[in-house]
Order: structure tokens, then C-alpha cells, then sequence
């Protein structure tokens, strides 16, 4: 018995120093302890439930955890930080969008992203213009956060009437001590297509080259050769130190892929563009020799919009204030307008009309071109391609006359609040939300669906009344939704086919589809997507779906809503919100 004891005994002094030893760390690290004076309580998860009880429920943005997201916010606001661009935690970021554009690239020395923050407001009808699509914003990037230094660029822009081709060749500086391969990309504006795309990568000058060097700066273009002869004609006689070109063709993705890995492996530049989806190419560029220049030089065509009985042509600075630019905009006479730029030189001829600007970014005061000009009385063109003849052309029908139709009885929004809806294009979808609901009061019921890597109702019970107070409720809880996770059509889709109230009570809705159309979780097949909710419906939906401003148009989204015998609508500023929110009736 004694034995028993004595080995009780010594088990329990054991444990004891064992449970000291443990304490005296906790107190090391500042953790508290059941014997420490200041003892902290467990905090019970908050919840946020409504004071007074409503048969409409309390959005909660899109995170199981609300409590967390509003205590999140909360800090984010506290520092300062904008919430939709703000960086996220590890498990935020697990679903982060990554079909955005590199997030301001420009802070690194050399680099060239984007517009400027103070955006150019020209006088005349306010037109929305999408921040977070940066047209004209090129970069090469090399790998691990690291991009190549832009140098130089040359544009020169040909107006055809409602047409416009523009080049813009950049010169590119790689700063490494080794030779890298990279990853172009160029954001194009809206409705734009890829005419031309060459890389030059012989030039080698084992030195930090200064502004201004003349082993970098381009040949100014003729105008009169710029009006008259094709870009292409005048690249190939042009005479640069920059040697031979290899020139690109546009193939799908895949096919890309295959021939850029059986080329390299020959130690050459394979000379492919892949479309990235969107407005967005692609392409890797190889060899970047060390401490050498590159050469890029890329032609792309696109169609004018045609806002307030005008042409508009933009286009964005790069944000590095070091960038040599020559700046160079032909057309005929009939097509003069108002160019914003300060400090150009103004060209006159027989059937022409020049403009013209070099200077460093830093000296350039405006943050994007802008050129704005009447269309003409016929916006017809016509011309040869490999000797087959083409004619192009624009009507503006004259539908005043058109009495409103009437939309349905039931209307569910679909409203993205991924990371890839930056705050601007999240404030104009709301915008117009509210206006359907109060200028179309043959809307009785409504309900919202969220969508981003998953999919929710607002109100998951069914429909809600469209009056004051419900309009109100909604619109004050969307100002906490915060934006995050990449994109899913295919689950929002779904839940609307196979959610059984819908059909329960109506059997015609019109869906308002208000997103970019950029699909990056799931299935991002498209029209794949569109057939499989046209199979599972058991109602009539009406879908539309809006462009808000520049740059917006997204020919998957377009060709998504055709296939399920849709509409999208144009909204370029706020004074069309009204137009636009009965353009579906």
C-alpha cells in the first residue's frame, strides 16, 4: 500500500511541475490564464438579427460568417482602405477573382498600367467609363511580381469615318541580369479586334539607356504615308534598329499553348496571340535578353460609339511620367472634331487632317486622348482585303415613336458581387436596379439572387411586395455587401431554373442580369451554361442584360443572352438611367 502511495505521489509532482511549466509560458506570450486577475471571457458570435421581426430578411453578404464580414469592413474603413480593392485574408483570397487586370502595377519603378487617377472630364454629355478595365494598359511581365520597364511607345490613329485602326509600338527595357521569357498583355477597348501583332527582340545595349536615347526613340510617321497606305505596309519599310520581326497570328488557346512550347524549345519566339477572354490578349514573348530592349508592336481595329450625335475615340496614357510618347491621329477634313490635348501640332493638306504630339508623360497634362467628332450624314465605308471588296455600315433607326410594351408581373435581379465588380460598376448596377423597380410598376414582386463562387437569394422564402419600404430595406442593406470571390454563372443560372417558388407563382419573369460576364469559377463555358438552364426552366424567362459605359461590351455575355433570346441594352451615362430602365418592355 505504501508503494502505491509513494508512486501516486510521485506521478502527481510530476504533473504539477508539468502544469507550472505551462502556465509560466502562457504568462511569457501574454496569454491569460484561470488564476490570472484579468481573466477574458469567451466572445459568442455575434449575429445580426433584426430588432423588429419582417417578412423580409437581412442580406447577408456573401460569407457564412456575418458577424466577421461586418467586423472586417469595419477595420478596413478604420485604415482607410477602400473595400472593394482592399487585400484580403488567406481565406478571402483562396477565391479571389483572378481574371482581373494586375492591380496597379504602376508603383513599381518603370512599370506602365492604367489611366491616372484623376480621369479626364471633358465637357459635353457625362459618359461612364469602366475603372476597372484599363484600356490601353500594357505590360510584360517576367514572372514573381516582376514586369519589364516600359520605355517608349509611338500611336498613330487612322479615322475612317465611324472605323478606326490605331498602332501603338512599345519599346520595352528588361533591367535582369538574364535572359527571361515574358507575358504580354494588352487590355483593348470595347468592341476592338487584334489587326496585327509583332515582336522585334534584337536589339542588345549592355547599358541603363536615358529618355530620349536615340537607339530607342522611333522614326516619326509621315502623315500623308499614314493616311494613305496600310500600317503593315509602312512597318515592313520602316527602317529601326530593332532588326526583323516576328509577326503573330490569333489562334484559340489551346493550340497556343502546343505551338509555343514545341518553338521555344527551338530557342525562338513563336509568334502567337492568345485571346484571354473579354477584351483581354495574350501572348509570351521570348527571348528578353539581359539589360536589352524589346520590341512590341501591336494594330488593333474597333467601331466608334456613337454617343450624343458623335464619334468618341479614347485612348489612356500609360501612368509612368519617364514614358517617351509620339502621338500621331490622321483622318479626312469632314471628320474634324475636338481633340482635349493641349501642345499639338496641327497638319493641313488636300484631304487631310493631321495631329501630332512628342513629349515625355510627365509633360502631358491630360491623362487619356480624347476625340470626339460628328459621323457624317452616311456612316458607310468601303474597301479591299486581298482583293475581295467590303462595305461597312451604321443605322440609327428613329424609334420615338415606339409606345413602352408591358414587362412582367414578376422581375428577379441578378446581381454579381464578385471581386471582379469593382465599386464603380457595382454602384451602376444598383443605380439602375432601383430605377426598374420604381418607373415599371406592372412589377409587383421581386426577389434578388447574389452570385459569386456560390449563389443566394435575398429573400430565400419567395417574393417580395415592390413598395417603398421593401425598396428601401433593400438598397440600405446592399450598402454592406462587401465584394469578393471569383464569378459562377453556372450556379447562379441553376438556382434560377430549379428554385420551386419561381414556378410556383409565375410562370413569365423577366431576369435583369446585372454583371461584367466574366466567368472564372465552375463552368466557364458560356453558351454551354445557357443550354443547360434552357433545359432545366420550367417558365418563361425574359433575360437582359446592360453595357454601362466604355469598355464594358464582353461578346460572350452577348452571345450568351442571344442564345436564350435575350436583350442587352446600352446605358453611357446617367442621363439614360430612365430610357434603359423601360428598354425592356
Amino acid at each position: 500500500m505504501k508503494q502505491h502511495f509513494s508512486v501516486l505521489g510521485i506521478f502527481l509532482f510530476f504533473l504539477f511541475l508539468f502544469l507550472f511549466s505551462c502556465q509560466r509560458d502562457m504568462k511569457k506570450r501574454g496569454a491569460p490564464t484561470s488564476s490570472s486577475k484579468a481573466i477574458t471571457k469567451p466572445v459568442a458570435p455575434q449575429t445580426h438579427e433584426p430588432k423588429q421581426k419582417s417578412s423580409v430578411p437581412k442580406i447577408l453578404p456573401n460569407s457564412p460568417a456575418p458577424s466577421r464580414e461586418m467586423d472586417y469592413k469595419k477595420s478596413l474603413a478604420s485604415r482607410g482602405a477602400p473595400l472593394h480593392r482592399a487585400r484580403l485574408s488567406k481565406r478571402r483570397a483562396r477565391h479571389m477573382d483572378l481574371s482581373r487586370p494586375m492591380a496597379d502595377l504602376s508603383e513599381d519603378k518603370g512599370n506602365s498600367l492604367g489611366t491616372g487617377k484623376n480621369e479626364m472630364k471633358p465637357k459635353g454629355p457625362k459618359v461612364w467609363k469602366a475603372k476597372h478595365i484599363q484600356e490601353g494598359a500594357a505590360q510584360v511581365k517576367v514572372g514573381m511580381g516582376k514586369f519589364l520597364q516600359l520605355r517608349s511607345i509611338r500611336v498613330a490613329v487612322k479615322i475612317e469615318g465611324l472605323r478606326v485602326r490605331t498602332m501603338v509600338d512599345h519599346v520595352f527595357y528588361n533591367p535582369f541580369s538574364r535572359r527571361l521569357q515574358g507575358d504580354f498583355k494588352y487590355q483593348l477597348p470595347e468592341q476592338a479586334s487584334i489587326a496585327y501583332f509583332a515582336f522585334y527582340s534584337n536589339l542588345h545595349n549592355n547599358r541603363e539607356v536615358k529618355i530620349g536615347d536615340s537607339t530607342i526613340t522611333l522614326p516619326d510617321l509621315d502623315s500623308k504615308k499614314l493616311y494613305q497606305e496600310p500600317l503593315e505596309k509602312i512597318l515592313e519599310k520602316e527602317k529601326t534598329p530593332f532588326g526583323s520581326p516576328k509577326v503573330a497570328k490569333v489562334v484559340p488557346k489551346q493550340k497556343a499553348l502546343k505551338a509555343y512550347e514545341e518553338v521555344v524549345r527551338r530557342n525562338i519566339d513563336p509568334g502567337l496571340v492568345e485571346w484571354a477572354g473579354g477584351n483581354a490578349f495574350t501572348t509570351r514573348i521570348f527571348p528578353l535578353n539581359p539589360h536589352s530592349f524589346s520590341r512590341v508592336v501591336l494594330v488593333y481595329d474597333q467601331t466608334l460609339p456613337f454617343i450624343e450625335d458623335m464619334c468618341r475615340y479614347t485612348f489612356h496614357w500609360p501612368k509612368n511620367e519617364k514614358v517617351d510618347i509620339q502621338f500621331t491621329l490622321v483622318s479626312h477634313p469632314q471628320f474634324e472634331g475636338k481633340l482635349n490635348l493641349h501642345g499639338v501640332k496641327v497638319e493641313r493638306a488636300p484631304g487631310l487632317l493631321a495631329y501630332r504630339l512628342h513629349k515625355i508623360r510627365k509633360e502631358i497634362k491630360e491623362d487619356l486622348v480624347d476625340y470626339r467628332y460628328p459621323p457624317g450624314k452616311q456612316e458607310v465605308i468601303a474597301g479591299k482585303d486581298q482583293q475581295i471588296q467590303y462595305y461597312y455600315g451604321r443605322l440609327h433607326p428613329n424609334l420615338e415613336n415606339i409606345k413602352d410594351g408591358k414587362g412582367a408581373s414578376h422581375a428577379i435581379f441578378l446581381l454579381d458581387t464578385s471581386f471582379s465588380q469593382d465599386g464603380q460598376a457595382f454602384e451602376l448596377s444598383m443605380a439602375l436596379m432601383k430605377k426598374i423597380l420604381e418607373s415599371n410598376p406592372e412589377i409587383q414582386k421581386f426577389n434578388l439572387l447574389f452570385f459569386h463562387i456560390g449563389s443566394r437569394f435575398w429573400n430565400p422564402k419567395g417574393w417580395v411586395e415592390n413598395n417603398p419600404t421593401n425598396r428601401n430595406k433593400l438598397f440600405t442593406e446592399l450598402k454592406e455587401v462587401l465584394l469578393e470571390g471569383a464569378t459562377d454563372f453556372e450556379s447562379a443560372f441553376m438556382a434560377l431554373a430549379k428554385t420551386p417558388w419561381i414556378a410556383g407563382e409565375a410562370k413569365n419573369v423577366d431576369i435583369f442580369l446585372l454583371t461584367d460576364g466574366q466567368p472564372t469559377w465552375g463552368d466557364t463555358d458560356l453558351l454551354r451554361i445557357g443550354r443547360k438552364f434552357q433545359k432545366a426552366l420550367t417558365y418563361k424567362a425574359n433575360i437582359f442584360s446592360y453595357n454601362f459605359g466604355l469598355g464594358n461590351f464582353n461578346p460572350d455575355l452577348s452571345r450568351l443572352i442571344q442564345s436564350l433570346g435575350g436583350s442587352i441594352f446600352n446605358c453611357y451615362g446617367p442621363s439614360q438611367l430612365e430610357k434603359v430602365a423601360k428598354a425592356h418592355k
